[in-house]
């Protein structure tokens, strides 16, 4: 979801400064997000200078780490960064941790002591961890 609004705000940007004509194709590639567009471009597109990919923190992240079979951060140039991605831990209102310390303290006498989930915008899914 990240990538496609990235995609769908640049194009008008271009657009309203006159710097295109005409729109820009934005393609949604499912089953990797980034990984399956980076390897596409290596693979089949690498020659097409006007071609973008927009991709969230956290998949710019996994191909980094080379999570991505075929897909390799270096084969990339990075142009720009459109924004960031904030991120926060909550308790419920009714948790005896007060604050980050307490927590960290807490993970560090016993790292099963306490269980993560986190997610991002609706649609985008999310993980869990314990």
């Amino acid at each position: 979801m990240a990538g496609d609004f990235i995609c769908r705000t640049v194009a008008k940007v271009l657009r309203d400064e006159d710097m295109i004509d005409g729109a820009m194709q934005g393609i949604n590639m499912t089953g990797g997000g980034v990984g399956v567009a980076c390897a596409d471009v290596v693979s089949k597109r690498n020659e097409d200078e006007k071609l973008l990919i927009a991709a969230p923190n956290g998949a710019t992240i996994r191909l980094a780490q080379g999570a991505f079979p075929g897909a390799d951060a270096d084969d990339l140039r990075w142009l720009a960064s459109f924004g960031a991605e904030d991120g926060a831990i909550a308790v419920a209102t009714d948790s005896e941790i007060e604050d980050l310390r307490e927590l960290v303290g807490m993970m560090k006498a016993d790292p099963c002591s306490a269980s993560f989930a986190g997610g991002s915008a609706v649609g985008g899914g999310g993980t869990s961890i314990s």
